[in-house]
């Protein structure tokens, strides 16, 4: 899996497991749970987990990261998210949405 944390951050759970969502910017992920964590540290933290495999896991960018230890996975503009499923992480304290990304 891939993470991309987000802080203070609300879902409408409703319309995103209906629609998904677009993201218009370059996305960057991370395949270290702990350091999106540290990016979504807020009052309403939000955990993207992205399921991946082959070509679809993004460009892996440690080789020129200036932080190679976040292990950095970066994905183009316009990457749809597909919602696979959203629950309460209770141990992390955040909300969780499952995506599969698919690059149009």
């Amino acid at each position: 899996y891939l993470f991309r944390g987000m802080r203070d951050m609300t879902l409408d759970q409703v319309k995103f497991k209906e629609t998904g969502g677009t993201e218009p910017a370059p996305m960057s992920t991370t395949a270290k749970k702990k350091v999106a964590l540290s990016y979504a540290a807020s009052q309403a933290p939000l955990l993207f987990r992205y399921k991946t495999r082959g070509l679809g896991r993004g460009v892996a960018l440690s080789w020129c990261s200036c932080y190679p230890k976040e292990e950095e996975y970066l994905y183009p503009p316009m990457t749809y998210l597909q919602p696979e499923s959203i629950w309460r992480d209770e141990e992390a304290n955040c909300l969780v949405v499952e995506v599969t990304p698919q690059m149009s």
